[in-house]
């Protein structure tokens, strides 16, 4: 190492790359660069690190249901621009500029 200067993030992902067909390994490494749910609803009492996603669970549909109730009226109420005229949250925003191109995969 040059300096003295260690970022332990560096360190982890470095780590987690590295390892990422690892079995105990493979779920860090999903969770940090896969897409992410539409909706997370996590108990942060009983799982402060939020690995465990509930959103997807049949017994917290009503938990989520009325929360997404509750987030859309409050975006409503602030005049969030994302919230669009159907009533659903969209991520696009105005833009002044074409966007970026990329290369397809290889």
């Amino acid at each position: 190492m040059d300096s003295a200067y260690f970022d332990i993030d560096d360190f982890t992902e470095s780590y987690v790359f590295s390892n990422r067909k690892k079995p105990k390994v493979a779920p860090f490494f999903h969770m940090a660069v896969d897409k992410r749910p539409g909706q997370e609803l996590y108990d942060i009492v009983k799982d402060p690190a939020c690995l465990h996603n509930l959103a997807a669970q049949v017994n917290m549909k009503r938990v989520v249901s009325a929360l997404d109730k509750k987030l859309k009226s409050y975006l409503t109420a602030t005049g969030d621009p994302r919230m669009g005229k159907s009533g659903e949250i969209f991520e696009t925003y105005e833009r002044y500029s074409p966007l970026r191109s990329f290369s397809p995969p290889r």
